[in-house]
Formats: structure tokens, sequence, C-alpha cells
């Protein structure tokens, strides 16, 4: 949408511009914050799994570090599948 002048709102009201630019960067940080709440599953995890081989068999420091790092690529990933290329959602580049 090109706006006629630079400073221009889209509403006539811009405190209700900026009350909707908040909600928006709250959601944005919620989102992101619930992103990487795997990740935070995983670490409180990862003792017992260490510790007790019965529950999913072997495994060790080094397989646990790699399943992290792919945990976390997965979250940097799928961030950006949703972003889409330009960095806008992938539901409005459709």
């Amino acid at each position: 949408m090109t706006l006629p002048y630079p400073h221009s709102t889209i509403s006539g009201d811009p405190g209700k511009e900026a009350r909707t630019a908040n909600w928006v960067a709250f959601i944005i940080c919620a989102a992101l914050l619930f992103d990487g709440y795997d990740l935070v599953v995983y670490g409180t995890v990862l003792p017992g799994l260490l510790a007790d081989a019965g529950q999913i068999g072997h495994f060790d420091a080094a397989t646990a570090g790699l399943l992290g790092s792919w945990a976390l690529i997965g979250v940097l990933v799928g961030g950006r599948w949703h972003a889409g290329p330009s960095g806008t959602s992938s539901a409005a580049a459709d």
C-alpha cells in the first residue's frame, strides 16, 4: 500500500495505530518465545535421558549435542519458513 504522504497514518487515529502496532509486536514476541519452548523442554529432560539408558537406549553427550543443534536449526528454518523470503508472513505472500 502506497501512502500519499510519507508521514500520513493509515487510520485517522494515530493512537489506535500505535496500539495496533504494540499488539502486533507483543504477538510476535510471544510467538518467538513459544517457538523456542521445545529447546527448553529438551534441556530439561536431557539429564534424565543421559542418566538412564533404559528410556531410549544408549544416548551419549555427543548425540545429545547433535540433537540439540538440529533442534535449534529446525527452529531457525521454521521461523524463516513462516516469515517467507521477503520477511512477510507466508500467508500474506501467497
